[in-house]
């Protein structure tokens, strides 16, 4: 039972993310036109949505082993 409420919950951060990164994109692509270090905010956020994907599908990869997340 906790790992299909876990399963839910990644699901639910994962569309979260993808939905808040491109409602930014078209609702307010000034904030994005910053930079930060040299990188454009853009790359940055990009790059964080893409990390963010990497740790969800980790987690989930190891429900099914049977390991407690």
């Amino acid at each position: 039972m906790k790992s299909a409420l876990f399963q839910r919950l990644l699901a639910a951060l994962t569309l979260a993310a993808c939905l808040g990164y491109f409602l930014v994109l078209a609702l307010r692509p000034d904030w994005l036109s910053g930079c930060v270090a040299g990188l454009p905010l853009s790359i940055l956020l990009a790059l964080a949505i893409i990390l963010m994907l990497c740790v969800v599908a980790t987690l989930y990869s190891g429900l099914g082993d049977g390991e407690e997340p």
